[in-house]
């Protein structure tokens, strides 16, 4: 008897939670693909970022003086400063981690100015830019990058196996 009171009490806990998980997901604003006006200003606004220094886990943003970015850092905050001008929001609050990023954008074939470059090396992702422009056989991306020690623009072939895959931000109304 004790154990179909528990197999009975844990269904109810589990349909319980499920219940919730329903009602909290219908109450938030679907996250879209960043239009193109909003991946085009964050192209021109990654220029801004030029020069500044790169330290992991940095969260600065251009205009903070002795401010410093890594390449996660400088897509969120160029993201959140383009947002707020087009009264959008990032789906999440903050993310150091270049991997969630695959979770809060949409896959792309052919890019815009100013989407996401996903690098790694074999099948890890483990640097995130943004996209400039393709260059004769060449990728130009604007990241912050431990190598140069500085946010630069730089480029890569496009055959490149660093080269992962191109992503759109997912903005929220």
């Amino acid at each position: 008897m004790k154990k179909k009171i528990a197999i009975s009490s844990v269904i109810q806990l589990l349909g319980l939670m499920l219940s919730w998980m329903v009602l909290l997901s219908c109450s938030q604003t679907p996250a879209i693909p960043a239009p193109y006006e909003v991946t085009e200003a964050a192209y021109e606004l990654s220029f801004y970022y030029i020069g500044m220094d790169y330290a992991w886990g940095g969260q600065s943003y251009w205009h903070e003086s002795n401010g410093s970015v890594d390449c996660s850092g400088l897509v969120i905050n160029i993201y959140q400063e383009v947002g707020e001008r087009y009264g959008l929001k990032l789906p999440f609050s903050d993310t150091t981690s270049t991997e969630l990023f695959a979770f809060y954008t949409k896959p792309v074939q052919t890019p815009f100015r100013g989407d996401i470059i996903f690098m790694g090396e074999e099948q890890d992702i483990t640097h995130v830019a943004i996209f400039h422009q393709f260059f004769d056989a060449e990728i130009e991306f604007l990241d912050a990058y431990s190598g140069t020690g500085s946010v630069e623009i730089r480029r890569y072939p496009a055959s490149s196996p660093k080269i992962k895959s191109f992503g759109r931000m997912l903005v929220q109304p």
